[in-house]
């Protein structure tokens, strides 16, 4: 209900006129804004077959081709390295200025946000699953995704941890609803024994074998890394780093940077971390990653970045779920 409102609200605001005449005030005030840092995942071509049907994960490209656009004209779109730079400086932009993020490495960052984002020259950092990056492998909460979507079985029951509750799988709705239980429960599980539940799902709906890579591939973000488009690291396979011992989280983080130093000859700066909330993540691992070089490490913390923001805890705000809820909230995160 409050979603439904605040989507009523917004539109309103956005189709009267309104907005926009504060916008034209807001976008020419002498202020120091904060910086905003947008984070997006998959760029999709349409909604209606994906079970996870989150606009912060699965984007349409129509939306994203206007919100690019949006930021084209309005603000000033700079690269990651600016952003940190600003925020370590303390001196912060007197136009509203945001960065462009992409998480985990999906392949349609390459066909279908890089053409958008070259098209108008906007600068945007992808952060890599390194370990997946060329192979069939899927980050583990995909892997559900793409089991849900193909397994013929009308159900499945869960024992450990879900007290035998059966899930419904006869529909899309009916799968898209089982996943948005499910995986929630999954996350925050100890790493040992989410890896183990996981099995059991594949196992259980006869996960099919592995079809082709939707992962980007080497020689992609070779090309896309030539073209301007930067890459940060996010672990090797994608792991609540929270929810494992702090030396394999350790190694998650340091290896990920390796394994695409190597294949890109530059230095990686900067790292997100799985998931993206404040439990996911400890002080220990923010120090460790100042200790091996990282310049920044990006959260999924909802805000925006002041002149006091803490590098190693970056705040991002995801996409709304249209246009008009985009481009309000882009606005507000300036005022948070």
């Amino acid at each position: 209900m409050k979603a439904t409102i605040k989507n009523i609200l917004y539109c309103s605001l956005y189709y009267t006129g309104i907005f926009f005449l504060f916008l034209k005030v807001f976008v020419n005030s002498k202020k120091n804004y904060p910086i905003i840092i947008l984070t997006y995942h998959r760029v999709v071509k349409t909604l209606k077959r994906e079970i996870n049907s989150s606009t912060a994960i699965n984007h349409p490209l129509k939306n994203f081709k206007r919100e690019m656009n949006f930021l084209k004209r309005w603000f000033s779109v700079v690269a990651l390295d600016e952003a940190v730079a600003m925020v370590k400086s303390g001196v912060l932009p007197q136009k509203p200025t945001v960065a462009i993020t992409f998480d985990d490495g999906f392949e349609d960052n390459y066909f279908l946000a890089y053409p958008v984002l070259k098209s108008l020259c906007l600068p945007a950092t992808i952060f890599l699953t390194a370990g997946f990056i060329g192979t069939d492998k899927l980050p583990w909460v995909d892997e559900i995704d793409q089991v849900f979507s193909k397994t013929d079985k009308r159900s499945v029951q869960l024992n450990s941890n879900f007290n035998n509750k059966v899930f419904p799988l006869r529909t899309i709705r009916e799968k898209r609803k089982a996943f948005e239980q499910i995986v929630p429960k999954l996350k925050h599980l100890m790493y040992s024994k989410r890896v183990k539940l996981v099995d059991d799902i594949m196992r259980a709906l006869a996960a099919p074998a592995a079809g082709k890579r939707r992962m980007l591939g080497w020689h992609e973000i070779q090309e896309m890394s030539r073209d301007g488009v930067a890459f940060g690291a996010h672990t090797m396979s994608h792991p609540i780093l929270s929810k494992m011992s702090l030396e394999d989280a350790k190694k998650e983080i340091i290896e990920s940077k390796r394994a695409i130093e190597r294949e890109l000859k530059v230095d990686v700066k900067h790292f997100a971390f799985p998931n993206g909330k404040r439990g996911d993540f400890s002080p220990e691992l923010q120090q460790y990653c100042k200790e091996i070089g990282f310049e920044s490490v990006c959260s999924c913390v909802y805000g925006s970045n002041k002149a006091d923001a803490d590098v190693f805890m970056l705040k991002r705000i995801s996409p709304g779920k249209n246009f008009p809820v985009f481009v309000i909230d882009l606005v507000r995160a300036f005022y948070r």
